[in-house]
């Protein structure tokens, strides 16, 4: 959530320059990580970021496959207090939509159209269907499209169904993506639909500027067309020549040769139209509708909203009291019953353990930061945040991060598996604690064991070489 409140000073930064022209859009696949979700804290997170949301003045979010996680009841009632979802496929059992299907804004003059469209790969909900996205978005542009200068949808169809529509819906302006499977997608023109994505998870803002008028089309990269056909007749040309070189050709070699020739004598004449183009764009100002987009990465150094900071902070507080709560009563391991929990440690034994054997090398660990890492989280209060946990104790990060439900046994850890302890970085070593002589651990450690939770969100300036000097232990 750290990224909500450096989106929330961008957007408003933004709006307090141009409110009566700028969108604020979101394409879908907002609130969970997964198509179901394990515990509270997930409930209680997605929850904080809709009401950020909404003081972030959205005009829009589209619903998507991982925003019906928690259940229909869940989005309804937020919905009832104003949140702007947008779904035209998304029906009840009589085929009545259940949210918004689309609307229209104003902005800058113009008359804007929105619809949203969501996968069919929903998770399954009682009393819910998704019905063809195609009817769907056909009835909306039917009662919206003749009233709007700009139509946009906002979908999480796969690849293969918005290329589809952008084929079939050539009255649709532009379509904004949210498919988990691609990070950020730059602007391009298919047909007469300007596509897009931004990256998940906030960590990137998109920022399209376009200049709009109902009655031009888009502006066609005929640069970027010009140096495609000069590409190709590059290699028509490398064939071409191979081709007369060879002696005794056959009938099909022949055949070839003047395909290519024929080929080229047509790209030829592509390419004159082209420069034609060029030339003819470069006297008449605007023809074509235009677009500028950046996409502004949400790291360090933006600046935070305030309130929004706080927000977020609070909603962490919140997690955090609420897992404690639920955790109350479990028994902490301890050395007595550890022996009956081989199956909740997965395999490690502790840096307790290794230090028995390894003196040295403890002895500088407990002087590094991996040796606190737990105990940073407690002093800001986030000792039972299961977000941040896997990486602040001593259990397979990575097994982690996929089952919500082990993570929540991370809280039950003893004392001696809190913080970044030696099998975090040389893998679970009770099977080598308990026959050190039949069985070797790994020593060397590569980048990818620390990326998993060095990543570029968490740890921005992480240098693998710089890092491994300072946690290196002495042989």
């Amino acid at each position: 959530m750290g990224g909500l409140s450096k989106k929330s000073y961008t957007i408003k930064n933004i709006l307090k320059q141009r409110a009566d022209q700028a969108l604020v859009l979101d394409a879908g696949n907002l609130l969970f990580k997964n198509t179901a979700i394990s515990d509270s804290q997930e409930l209680i997170t997605a929850a904080g970021i809709m009401e950020i949301y909404k003081d972030m003045a959205y005009d829009a979010v589209a619903v998507g496959p991982y925003d019906l996680a928690a259940g229909l009841a869940f989005l309804q009632e937020t919905q009832i207090k104003g949140f702007p979802w947008l779904s035209a496929n998304i029906v009840d059992e009589q085929n009545n939509p259940i949210f918004l299907p689309s609307k229209k804004v104003e902005r800058a003059g113009l008359k804007i159209g929105l619809v949203g469209l969501s996968d069919r790969e929903i998770p399954t909900t009682s009393g819910i269907k998704v019905i063809d996205w195609e009817k769907a978005l056909a009835e909306q542009l039917v009662i919206i499209g003749n009233t709007c200068d700009l139509i946009v949808v906002l979908t999480s169809l796969p690849d293969q169904d918005n290329a589809e529509l952008m084929r079939l819906f050539p009255q649709v302006h532009i379509l904004l993506t949210a498919n988990r499977a691609h990070g950020k997608i730059m602007p391009r023109v298919v047909n007469n639909t300007l596509v897009t994505q931004t990256n998940s998870q906030g960590k990137y803002l998109g920022v399209l500027d376009v200049d709009w008028q109902a009655s031009r089309a888009w502006e066609k990269n005929v640069a970027q067309e010009m140096l495609t056909l000069q590409d190709r007749l590059g290699v028509l040309g490398r064939q071409i020549l191979r081709a007369e070189r060879m002696s005794n050709r056959s009938v099909a070699a022949e055949a070839q040769l003047q395909a290519f020739r024929q080929e080229r004598e047509t790209l030829l004449q592509t390419i004159k139209d082209a420069e034609t183009k060029m030339a003819e764009a470069e006297l008449q100002e605007n023809v074509f509708n235009s677009f500028k987009s950046s996409f502004i990465a949400l790291k360090t150094e933006v600046p935070d909203d305030p309130q929004v900071a706080e927000r977020v902070s609070n909603i962490k507080e919140q997690v955090n009291n609420s897992n404690k709560q639920m955790l109350t009563g479990s028994r902490t391991l301890t050395q007595e019953n550890q022996n009956g929990e081989k199956e909740r440690l997965g395999g490690f034994a502790g840096s307790a353990r290794c230090s028995s054997c390894h003196v040295a090398q403890a002895e500088f660990w407990s002087s590094t930061g991996h040796a606190v890492a737990f105990q940073s989280l407690v002093q800001q209060s986030q000792g039972f945040n299961l977000d941040c946990l896997p990486c602040h104790v001593t259990h397979g990060v990575k097994d982690m991060l996929k089952d919500a439900k082990k993570m929540v046994k991370l809280a039950g850890l003893p004392p001696e598996m809190r913080g970044v302890g030696c099998e975090s970085c040389h893998g679970s070593g009770e099977n080598h604690a308990s026959n050190p002589n039949l069985v070797n651990q790994e020593r060397k450690v590569g980048e990818s064991v620390c990326l998993q939770c060095h990543t570029e969100e968490r740890s921005p300036s992480f240098s693998f070489l710089s890092a491994l000097s300072q946690v290196s232990c002495p042989k």
